[in-house]
């Protein structure tokens, strides 16, 4: 009979967290914590580990902010050291605040009827 070992690596943060920021084509996923203020969504923090964003998001929620006007969004770089997510961050946020424009541009019509 041939003994068999079987050898245990932990793993270490910074492994846990390239595990976990890696979608199925190697792209790196950031995760922001925005605050929807004035009118407008705004980035309040930010990080690979979304374990960490969703803990900031408890903050702004024990703080007495809606879960409506706090919320994680996801955002996915091309790039393979994740160097270049402020790019896609600006490119989502615009996206949610022209919405966001477009929708009371809305309620403003139809509440001056």
């Amino acid at each position: 009979m041939v003994p068999v070992y079987l050898i245990l690596v932990p793993v270490t943060e910074s492994h846990r967290k390239i595990l976990i920021t890696k979608e199925k084509d190697n792209n790196m996923i950031y995760y922001t914590l925005i605050v929807f203020e004035n009118g407008n969504w705004y980035p309040q923090f930010g990080s690979y580990d979304r374990d960490e964003v969703k803990y900031e998001r408890q903050v702004w929620l024990d703080d007495e902010y809606s879960a409506f006007n706090v919320k994680i969004i996801k955002t996915v770089t091309e790039d393979k050291d994740g160097s270049r997510y402020q790019d896609a961050l600006d490119k989502r946020l615009d996206e949610l605040n022209n919405k966001t424009a477009w929708v009371d541009a809305l309620n403003k019509v139809l509440n001056n009827k």
